[in-house]
């Protein structure tokens, strides 16, 4: 069974299923009865403080927690998103809306690969450099990610770097 109770240390204030509870908050809220924050939670749970019950509604790093991360991986010398999200608890879509948020600037780093077995790596480097390395136009090189990755027998691999 769920219910209904008030972020303070109240009492149920209603019992029953998921759906009926948030037509009744949303009743009670427009008919102005309910102006203090209320929260649904499984009727099982026995709150005997505001604490355990704040610490039930954290799931995981707050934002702040996040950027601290993320600026302390950063400084640690990491400095694509992979390596951030790598050293950190953060997922790599997370590190790459904290970098978006807070406007870390990124340059698009390019790295290729040959295909056959020798195996010859270039190093990672722009777009512009790539094109001369391969002699390729640089249109070509942008444009791999809409392909299969594949330009003059190298397979190439787009990284974003953040710089100071």
């Amino acid at each position: 069974m769920i219910a209904i109770k008030a972020v303070h240390g109240h009492p149920v204030l209603a019992e029953g299923s998921h759906a009926e509870l948030s037509r009744e908050i949303y009743a009670k809220r427009l008919n102005g009865e309910w102006q203090y924050p209320v929260a649904i939670v499984s009727n099982q749970t026995k709150f005997n403080d505001d604490e355990g019950y704040y610490a039930t509604l954290s799931k995981g790093p707050t934002e702040t927690d996040m950027i601290k991360m993320f600026k302390a991986a950063y400084r640690a010398g990491n400095k694509t998103l992979k390596q951030i999200s790598d050293a950190t608890e953060l997922t790599y879509s997370q590190a790459r809306r904290l970098s978006s948020t807070y406007n870390l600037r990124k340059r698009e780093l390019w790295e290729a690969e040959r295909i056959d077995k020798s195996g010859r790596k270039i190093q990672t480097c722009t777009a512009n450099d790539m094109a001369q390395l391969l002699g390729a136009p640089v249109t070509v090189i942008k444009q791999v990610i809409h392909t299969n990755g594949i330009v003059l027998g190298y397979r190439i691999r787009k990284k974003e770097r953040i710089h100071d």
